[in-house]
C-alpha cells in the first residue's frame, strides 16, 4: 500500500527529520502558515462583523496585513526551494497567486462596501478564493521537485539550480 511505496521512495538510511534542507522547509512552511492562518481568521471575523462591531476595522486591518505578509513569505519560500523557471513550478506559483489576489481584493472591497446587495456573495467568494491559495501553496512546497540544495548553496543565491 501507501506505506510500502513510501519506504521504497525514501532510503532507510536517511532520516528526513535530520536533513537540514527538510528542516529549513518545515520552518518555512510553519512561518508561512502561521501568519496566514491568524490573519485569515481575523480578516474573516472583521468582515463578518463589519456592521455589528465598532472595532471590526481593527480585526480586519490586522488580519489583512498578516495575510499580505504571509503571501510575501510564501512567494519567497517557493522561490527559495523551487526552480520557478520550471514550467510546472511557474504554473503552481500562478495557481497559488491568482486565487489569493482575487480573494484579497474581494475581501477588501466587501469590507469597504458592506451595504452592497451582493455583499454576502462577495464575502464568501473572497474567503473561498483566498482559502484555496493555502493548500495550493502547501502542495507546491511539498509536492513539486526541489532545487538541488547543494547547487543552491554552492551558487550562494536563491536563484535557479543548475
Amino acid at each position: 500500500g501507501t506505506l510500502s511505496a513510501l519506504k521504497i521512495a525514501m532510503p532507510p538510511t536517511k532520516d528526513p527529520c535530520k536533513d537540514p534542507w527538510m528542516q529549513k522547509k518545515q520552518i518555512a512552511n510553519f512561518a508561512c502558515i502561521t501568519p496566514w492562518s491568524v490573519g485569515f481568521a481575523l480578516a474573516v471575523n472583521g468582515l463578518a462583523e463589519v456592521k455589528t462591531r465598532e472595532d471590526a476595522w481593527v480585526l480586519f486591518t490586522i488580519g489583512i496585513v498578516l495575510v499580505g505578509v504571509a503571501f510575501g513569505l510564501q512567494v519567497s519560500v517557493l522561490h527559495y526551494f523551487k526552480n520557478v523557471k520550471d514550467g510546472i513550478v511557474g504554473g503552481a506559483l500562478f495557481a497559488f497567486c491568482a486565487p489569493w489576489a482575487v480573494g484579497f481584493s474581494l475581501m477588501i472591497n466587501a469590507f469597504r462596501e458592506p451595504d452592497r446587495p451582493d455583499w454576502l456573495a462577495m464575502s464568501i467568494s473572497a474567503w473561498v478564493c483566498n482559502g484555496l491559495s493555502m493548500p495550493i501553496f502547501v502542495g507546491a512546497l511539498w509536492g513539486l521537485p526541489d532545487k538541488d540544495p547543494f547547487v543552491a548553496a554552492a551558487s550562494g543565491t536563491t536563484g535557479t539550480a543548475a
